[in-house]
């Protein structure tokens, strides 16, 4: 029977027979085929789980028109992509389009002997983690963004959307559901959450931003500004004694701050780990005032590039809404000192302008939006839960990279701009030691496998047929064959060599992973092997016992050889 890339076998007994072609099917631990130097096929299992491994530098970059709208009918040829000023060469381009079906299903797949006749139940498409800054929000902000969430919850989820709530402080968590009443129950539960109490009335009164400028940069202004403050609690004091007031005071703020700057990073990491496990469009809503990471800037990138391996896109909204100056706050102790306070109030506003840099920094470096400046929170949560409807991804290698971890600054322009508007990374760190390729390659599945799109860059058949077991048992068995016709081979000591890594997966109507199989094949076939089953190819298959219900069945397979990668789904219904 012919190949066709992408195609679904809906095979009768035939057909499977056809598929368990005797010595072409390899099965898990065997070597079907052995010759006089070894086998000629091995098959070994590996465990599913993969670590973030990087070899280029990838950049999700988002175009949009005069009217916001992201367009997708644009060329690598139509970018220039620029690392610390010099020109990169595009080595990989992609265009992503965010999913829009209302949990698809696959006509026909997934039906067997033993399987019931009614349709797969549609799966989940679309997961959006909304996180919390209840840190740094404080109790008016907090209940005007809860409120606007919580009416937005309540319309905008579709049947194939799932929602998650999670608060910087970890203290409230909703996992990925379509339950409103778990999801409204979450949001009534946020409350502010500082990990130290207000110091307002404090002398000297010295902000986060402050801190840092008098601690990591010794800013002459701002040391000043708090030993002008100091002064004013301290009368009499020594030029010696407010220094060291001043001074303390800014190492313990910083101290708080950069706690609290390694938490939100961490809340965002967590949320990150909860999307990359599903399979579909992930997204997550960082709903905070504004917050610093003075020595967690390393922690950050590497949280970006996470996210981005991940295909997870960050969005931002700033929940202050419309701006004003806090140097203007009359909730604030008066400053009697004139020259101390007009130092403060142009800190203030440097540093409102700092804390929303992180959250602006998160959205453009991984194709998510920033909302701002707006007191319409409601549309702001309409508008950052929905993706862009495309994504250009570009990735290049580095020319003459350094292995020494310092910043680069990422420039990515249009060769014609048009009017429009580009959104992208602003910058990357470099490694510090080289990336193993059997880890990206794992890499590439992983990405592949936790997601709704379907490649067909190898010819691959995937059938799927569940079974009755036993009373709450049942069988799920997955076949792929791979096709040697168009498998790229390496010639070595006389044999056709490649090494195959195929997954098959199971998620659980919610998206969830419910079971995953890894197979390896190293193939070293001779020349009368080829060719004799260069048309029927490797079938393999995989095994699972699940409880009855409905599941998405997703398969991956990739070459070592020509690195090529195909990904197909279907959905099933276990009796």
């Amino acid at each position: 029977m012919p190949f066709g890339a992408g195609r679904r076998a809906a095979l009768g007994a035939a057909g499977i027979a056809a598929l368990a072609a005797p010595w072409l099917v390899a099965q898990p631990g065997t070597a079907p085929a052995t010759g006089q130097s070894g086998p000629e096929i091995a098959s070994r299992n590996q465990t599913v789980t993969f670590k973030a491994a990087v070899q280029l530098v990838t950049i999700p970059v988002v175009v949009r028109d005069a009217q916001g709208r992201a367009i997708g009918n644009l060329g690598k040829d139509d970018f220039q992509l620029f690392d610390n000023n010099k020109q990169q060469v595009i080595a990989k381009f992609s265009v992503e389009r965010s999913g829009g079906a209302e949990g698809r299903t696959t006509p026909g797949a997934g039906r067997g002997p033993g399987s019931p006749s009614r349709p797969a139940a549609a799966m989940p498409e679309r997961y959006i983690a909304y996180v919390f800054d209840d840190l740094h929000l404080g109790a008016a902000d907090l209940m005007r963004v809860r409120n606007a969430a919580g009416r937005r919850l309540a319309t905008m989820l579709r049947p194939a959307d799932r929602a998650a709530i999670y608060s910087t402080s970890g203290q409230t968590t909703v996992e990925f559901t379509a339950d409103q009443n778990l999801l409204q129950a979450g949001l009534a539960r946020l409350m502010p959450r500082p990990r130290r109490m207000d110091h307002q009335g404090e002398c000297p009164d010295i902000t986060l931003y402050q801190a840092d400028l008098m601690v990591n940069k010794n800013d002459g202004r701002a040391i000043a500004a708090a030993v002008l403050d100091a002064k004013e609690c301290n009368p009499g004091a020594s030029q010696d004694v407010l220094n060291v007031v001043a001074m303390t005071t800014a190492r313990r703020v910083l101290s708080a701050g950069e706690e609290d700057g390694r938490l939100g990073l961490i809340a965002l990491r967590d949320a990150i780990r909860g999307l990359e496990v599903r399979a579909g469009q992930r997204s997550i809503v960082l709903v905070s005032p504004g917050f610093l990471k003075p020595g967690a800037q390393l922690q950050a990138n590497d949280l970006m590039q996470y996210a981005i391996q991940a295909k997870v896109t960050i969005s931002a909204l700033d929940a202050r809404g419309l701006w004003t100056d806090p140097g203007l706050d009359a909730s604030k102790r008066a400053d009697n000192n004139t020259d101390a306070a007009l130092l403060k109030t142009s800190f203030s506003s440097s540093a409102a302008s700092a804390e929303t840099n992180v959250m602006a920094e998160l959205a453009a470096g991984t194709g998510g939006r920033f909302f701002e400046n707006s007191n319409d929170l409601e549309s702001g949560f309409q508008q950052l839960a929905a993706a862009p409807e495309f994504t250009y991804v570009l990735g290049f290698t580095p020319q003459n990279l350094k292995l020494d971890g310092k910043y680069h600054a990422l420039k990515v322009k249009l060769a014609a701009p048009k009017g429009l508007n580009v959104q992208a990374r602003l910058g990357y760190f470099a490694p510090k030691r080289l990336n193993d390729p059997v880890e990206q390659a794992k890499r590439e599945v992983s990405n592949a496998l936790f997601s709704r799109e379907e490649l067909s860059e190898l010819p691959v058949d995937l059938l799927a047929r569940a079974f009755k077991q036993s009373a709450g048992k049942s069988q799920i068995i997955v076949w792929a064959r791979v096709s040697l016709k168009e498998l790229k081979l390496r010639v070595a000591d006389g044999r056709s060599c490649n090494e195959v890594r195929l997954v098959s997966a199971l998620f659980d109507p919610d998206g969830k992973l419910v079971a995953g199989r890894e197979q390896v094949l190293d193939l070293k076939l001779t020349g009368e092997t080829l060719e004799r089953n260069r048309e029927n190819g490797i079938t393999l298959r995989s095994d699972f016992i699940v409880k009855p219900g409905p599941y998405l069945v997703r398969m991956v397979v990739r070459d070592a050889e020509g690195q090529q990668i195909t990904a197909q789904n279907t959905s099933i219904e276990a009796p």
